[in-house]
Formats: structure tokens, C-alpha cells, sequence
């Protein structure tokens, strides 16, 4: 079986989401959509500006690397 995905990455504020939710109408196929900052918050149990104000963006990173393996195993 192959499993097919398609990743956006880039600055925060630049469109990846609506870009995200778009593609995944107009292609038409039953592709789940993941927003791995959804996910991060998730894990962290704060807003993503609490984890930056509270833990630094190193900790942020940390968190999004985490995001991404659980959103790559979906």
C-alpha cells in the first residue's frame, strides 16, 4: 500500500493552512487534512504564544518535531 502526502512549511501567517484545506478539496480525494499546530497545543496543553512567552522557541521546536512525527504516522 502506498501512502501519499503533501506537506506545507513556511513562515508563520503565510497562507498554509487555507492553502492546506484548499488542496484538499480540489483534489478530490479522501485526504485527511492535519494542522500540526493544532497537534502542539495539544502536547503542550498552552497557545502556541504561551509556549514562545513561557518556554522559548527552542522548546516550540521541540514540540513542532514531535507534531510532525505523530501528523507523518497519521
Amino acid at each position: 500500500m502506498t501512502k501519499d502526502s503533501i506537506a506545507l512549511i513556511g513562515f508563520m501567517a503565510t497562507g498554509k493552512s487555507t492553502v492546506g484545506k484548499v488542496l484538499k478539496d480540489r483534489l478530490g480525494m479522501d485526504y485527511k487534512f492535519i494542522e500540526t499546530d493544532q497537534i502542539i497545543i495539544e502536547i503542550a496543553g498552552k497557545s502556541i504564544p504561551r509556549i514562545f512567552a513561557e518556554d522559548g522557541e527552542a522548546r516550540f521546536r521541540d514540540y513542532e518535531a514531535e507534531a510532525c512525527k505523530k501528523a507523518a504516522r497519521v
